[in-house]
């Protein structure tokens, strides 16, 4: 292939065969950007040692939770200023992605209210939120409404009604992601 045309193929270094690059995760590391084995290779691997990967990543935080805690509001603290600068400057140079994300959000969140909800339920939503504020007032750890199962699965779409709904700490909600497990 020459050097002026963009390679569309790659092989994976697990099961060797040739790949669209559209099958490969994002790894800056690599110099070509992407990850050494497919999407469906780490799929493969998380599965069979799903147990085994989330005790590592779990178990140093569970172990180490106060020194995490304090190493990051350090560097908040300290960094302030630079943290707030950057989302400022991203959300300057990517508005319409922020636009665009905000309002796919809303949108799904509105389609994701049942017409059959009452008003004690709403005010029981309203609550669930105030309480996550009242927790986070009280301990100063933030907390998050978080969809036990996700608005936008990808396997399946919850509703935003308050049997759905949970409160979680920042990390753990961030940690768990779009997932239902």
């Amino acid at each position: 292939m020459e050097n002026n045309k963009i390679c569309s193929k790659k092989d994976c270094d697990h099961n060797g065969k040739p790949q669209s690059i559209n099958n490969f995760g994002i790894c800056r590391k690599n110099k070509n950007g992407l990850r050494a084995e497919c999407n469906s290779c780490r799929k493969k691997y998380y599965s069979k040692n799903k147990n085994a990967i989330n005790n590592i990543c779990g178990r140093y935080y569970e172990n180490n939770k106060e020194k995490v805690n304090t190493l990051n509001n350090k560097y908040h603290k300290e960094n302030k200023e630079k943290i707030s600068l950057q989302r400022k400057e991203y959300r300057k140079n990517n508005k319409e992605k922020i636009n665009a994300d905000s309002m796919k959000r809303y949108c799904n969140k509105m389609q994701r209210v049942p017409k059959w909800l009452s008003k004690q339920d709403l005010s029981k939503i309203k609550n669930i939120y105030l309480k996550a504020q009242q927790m986070k007032q009280e301990t100063g750890i933030q907390y998050h409404v978080d969809h036990i199962i996700p608005l936008q699965g990808e396997t399946v779409s919850g509703l935003h009604v308050p049997d759905n709904l949970q409160i979680l700490t920042e990390h753990e909600n961030t940690s768990k992601g779009n997932t239902y497990i």
